[in-house]
């Protein structure tokens, strides 16, 4: 496609960030636990223990997953998002490296780029925000903005079992409740 080809050019308004990868943990959903902090060991020698994030699986179903996507993609497939192209390589002193490029481009080519990703050279696509409310949008009929908010009661009910945290929203506010004592661990304490 003619994305992927622009993105091996250079161009001054793009960012090019130099990082060594680590492949994060894998969590199914019914063994991931809030309160844990989860740790990964460097593959240098000697290397030592460190907090990391992990990625928790099956969080939502596939249909579900599916229904999300197409709903969103169906609505908002013309917005501008920024694509993240992430690229292994092997530098000078035959350590694998990451080149990393940020490309302004419509969703729905995003979508297309991130579905040829594999793992030496992956798209991420950024785009917080994109389930927010639109004051004023001409384009956002009222079908679309009951979708989003479908879509954005799913996602808000997924958190909240998966950090048994409750959002409440209260006019412009949302308020988050830990279930169990006030410090998280259900003991009360506080």
């Amino acid at each position: 496609s003619s994305l992927s080809s622009s993105l091996s050019s250079s161009s001054s308004d793009q960012i090019q960030i130099i990082i060594k990868t680590v492949e994060l943990p894998k969590i199914h959903k019914s063994k991931f636990q809030p309160h844990t902090h989860y740790y990964h060991t460097h593959p240098y020698p000697n290397g030592r223990p460190y907090e990391t994030p992990v990625l928790v699986e099956n969080v939502l179903s596939r249909p579900v997953c599916e229904s999300i996507c197409g709903t969103i993609l169906g609505i908002k497939g013309n917005s501008i998002v920024d694509l993240q192209r992430k690229k292994k390589f092997y530098n000078e002193d035959g350590e694998i490296v990451t080149g990393t490029k940020i490309i302004p481009c419509d969703l729905m080519q995003a979508f297309g780029c991130m579905m040829e990703s594999h793992k030496d050279d992956s798209f991420f696509c950024f785009c917080e925000g994109m389930l927010e409310d639109e004051q004023e949008d001409d384009d956002n009929d009222e079908g679309d903005a009951s979708s989003l908010k479908k879509i954005r009661s799913i996602l808000d009910q997924a958190k909240e079992e998966l950090f048994g945290v409750q959002y409440h929203e209260n006019g412009d506010d949302i308020d988050i409740h830990n279930e169990g004592g006030e410090d998280g661990d259900g003991d009360g304490d506080g």
